[in-house]
């Protein structure tokens, strides 16, 4: 039933920037933004426990997401599929060092891969990208070669309720730090909030049954 939870609680999740923005403003997601990064601290995602040290509205690097996302792997008790030997790259020498075993872990759990050898450490981390690892996580590795290659990713997401957006293209941009954290902090479990009053019974059972199919949720 938890599994059911975490789908339902991150569909509000991946919407746009502007309405993250207004959100932001209201008492009521600054006190769950608190208990977020709370969250994260307490479970080694992050090393700050305040949402001023923590940077909310920044963007967030890919370096700082692979121990974000690993230690969140590590937090649902994923194994690891790839060998160290196998997650290499050749850029990460001027990589934060605190940061160089999450970037090997998070490759190892096969959340994030490099290209051409480069893990890209500096880059910002965007939706497609935010998207692919919390469907990674949930579900396994998709066939990725289509266009664009985190389609498949997408598609599951959408089937499963994490995101409303019909366009794939648009999921290209850089994710803030604090949308981060509240998927990160939603799909725990911990914070389970009140379906929408709108949601209809018959949503909730068409999304245990594809839960079901899935092998998302048991019987």
């Amino acid at each position: 039933m938890k599994n059911l939870f975490l789908v339902m609680s991150s569909s509000l999740v991946l919407i746009s920037t502007q309405v993250w923005a207004q959100f932001v403003a209201t008492s009521e997601t600054q006190k769950e933004l608190e208990s977020a990064v709370q969250w994260m601290y307490d479970n080694e995602l992050t090393r700050y426990d305040n949402i001023v040290q923590f940077l909310p509205n920044d963007t967030l690097t890919r370096e700082q997401a692979a121990k974000f996302f690993g230690n969140f792997a590590v937090y649902l008790e994923k194994d690891v599929t790839v060998s160290a030997d196998a997650c290499q790259f050749n850029d990460v020498a001027n990589a934060d060092y605190t940061l160089l075993p999450h970037i090997i872990s998070s490759c190892q759990l096969w959340l994030f891969k490099g290209s051409q050898g480069n893990f890209m450490p500096f880059d910002q981390l965007t939706r497609a990208e935010a998207l692919t690892v919390v469907m990674r996580t949930l579900d396994g590795k998709m066939d990725e070669s289509v266009v664009p290659r985190w389609s498949n990713y997408h598609k599951s997401a959408r089937q499963l309720g994490l995101t409303t957006e019909n366009d794939v293209y648009s999921l290209d941009a850089p994710i803030s730090r604090y949308e981060i954290a509240l998927i990160l902090y939603r799909a725990s479990g911990e914070n389970v909030p009140e379906l929408q009053e709108h949601q209809s019974q018959a949503q909730i059972d068409e999304l245990k049954a594809l839960l079901l199919t899935l092998g998302l949720l048991s019987q």
